[in-house]
């Protein structure tokens, strides 16, 4: 989808915000020029959220696609977050197998 931006800055502002918090990338198409950059959304629970939970909000969805391909699209699970003092978030997954069930 092309964009006409008007001369004003707030949305290049925005969208640089955005770069910088890595919600989105921008690059360059080969071959075109500088002012037509391409962005992509990047943030996997933005993408998760768009993919998975916008227009599936039924009652009994996740149980009903338990298993499924739909559920293991997605393997990634955040199990705990950890936000420090020094402006850095942690985020770990907790994996469990058949080690810990003998």
């Amino acid at each position: 989808m092309k964009a006409e931006v008007a001369n004003g800055g707030s949305l290049i502002r925005v969208l640089k915000e955005l770069e910088q918090c890595t919600f989105i990338r921008s690059y360059n198409a080969f071959g075109k020029k500088t002012k037509e950059k391409l962005f992509q959304l990047i943030d996997f629970f933005a993408l998760f959220y768009l993919n998975f939970i916008q227009n599936n909000t039924g009652e009994n969805f996740w149980t009903n696609n338990f298993g499924s391909p739909f559920d293991k699209d997605f393997s990634a699970q955040i199990d705990l977050v950890i936000d420090r003092n020094n402006c850095v978030i942690n985020l770990s997954e907790v994996i469990l197998d058949s080690l810990f069930n003998k």
